[in-house]
């Protein structure tokens, strides 16, 4: 059986999703029936390669009553993984559909606090299930009191044993981890143009911006999602623009998560870097047909791929 890919997920959420007429202030809103997923960038980076018949291990830190209901989550979708105990309890993320103006509102809280000695215990978890060669995706937000340099630690922690760095994640916790470098970076354009000082607006901009985090040596990759434009990614062997396929939008919720998943899947099926990326596109694409915070389905990003391929003449 090949290694798993590993995920951490410092900061993971139950995610509940709901649906109204209308959202309305001083009323009562009459809710759908609520939805409870389990949450949080490297659990669902874990949920769709499970999906997309890849083989993960979640490494992530829960707590509390709902870290409990996150587990029993997970044991639903028959998650491999590593919980790390905290004495908070894990967040709530509430996810509402206005139907009548066909809006999305998302609320997100910003986790328990912690001991500063969680940084350790998550990073010791994820190198103890590695071996040279694996690929590793570091996704979302970091709960408060964890060092603004978890990342980098462990960007540094995964090169010393061979390993392959996926980060997704943006704010202060971005910069630290790309001076150390990293195998992937995956970013929206308003998330690099944040962390460039530019906006990014014009096609030779976000190339130009990429190839200067792979020049510099902080990404061998780096992937930038242009929402229904597809994604840019550049390497040291060229740039390649994958436009996405057209699809019916449901729910733009889980979009980027299902797109790093499948990118890191298809590398660490040995695909090259278009090809890779035409799958996380396909992902993403996949993911917005679904409702609520519901992810891509092997199905549907099986068909988009091909689909992406043929539209984007990749073969």
């Amino acid at each position: 059986m090949t290694d798993p890919i590993v995920t951490v997920t410092p900061n993971p959420v139950v995610d509940v999703a709901t649906t109204v007429d209308e959202m309305l202030p001083d009323r009562k809103l009459r809710c759908s029936a609520m939805r409870l997923e389990p949450g949080g960038g490297g659990i669902n980076c874990a949920r769709v390669i499970d999906e997309l018949g890849g083989r993960s291990h979640a490494v992530y830190a829960a707590g509390g009553a709902t870290g409990a209901l996150l587990d029993e989550l997970l044991d639903d979708e028959h998650v491999e993984r590593t919980r790390i105990d905290v004495n908070g309890r894990t967040r709530l993320g509430v996810h509402v559909n206005d139907e009548q103006h066909d809006e999305q509102y998302r609320l997100a809280f910003p986790g328990p606090d912690v001991c500063a000695d969680l940084a350790d215990a998550l990073i010791d978890a994820v190198v103890d299930a590695l071996s040279a060669g694996t690929f590793v995706i570091a996704s979302g937000s970091l709960p408060p009191a964890l060092p603004h340099d978890f990342y980098a630690v462990l960007a540094k922690r995964v090169r010393d044993v061979g390993a392959e760095l996926v980060l997704d994640t943006t704010g202060p916790w971005l910069r630290p981890a790309l001076d150390v470098g990293v195998a992937v970076v995956r970013n929206n354009q308003r998330e690099f143009g944040e962390l460039l000082g530019e906006e990014l607006d014009r096609p030779r901009d976000r190339e130009r911006a990429l190839r200067s985090l792979v020049e510099s040596g902080a990404a061998r990759i780096a992937v930038m999602g242009l929402g229904a434009d597809g994604s840019l990614a550049v390497s040291g062997d060229g740039a390649w623009m994958v436009s996405a396929p057209d699809v019916d939008v449901v729910s733009r919720v889980g979009a980027g998560d299902s797109l790093t998943g499948a990118l890191t899947l298809g590398l660490a099926r040995g695909w090259d870097t278009p090809l890779a990326t035409a799958y996380g596109v396909a992902a993403g694409a996949a993911a917005v047909t679904t409702p609520g915070t519901q992810l891509c389905t092997a199905s549907t990003t099986d068909e988009l791929y091909e689909r992406t391929i043929r539209e984007n003449d990749l073969t």
